[in-house]
């Protein structure tokens, strides 16, 4: 409900937490949750491509296996 996971980036605790830990991390922190999804979106598109070449480029076959047979509403 409250986008928790985006929000603690705002979140003084955190900031304190990180620079407790590493004094330089103050240099590199994230201050705003729509900084955090912007990042996890071009991190998808850049593994996303990674993937795509590797596979395209296999050496061997690829075989994906999905059981079906085992879910629970038959």
């Amino acid at each position: 409900m409250q986008n928790l996971l985006y929000n603690t980036a705002t979140w003084p605790e955190l900031h304190a937490l990180l620079i407790t830990v590493n004094y330089t991390a103050k240099e590199v922190a994230i201050n705003a949750g729509g900084t955090i999804l912007k990042l996890i979106k071009q991190s998808f598109i850049v593994y996303y491509k990674i993937l795509k070449l590797k596979l395209y480029y296999s050496l061997l076959k690829i075989h994906f296996l999905i059981n079906i047979w085992t879910l629970l509403n038959y």
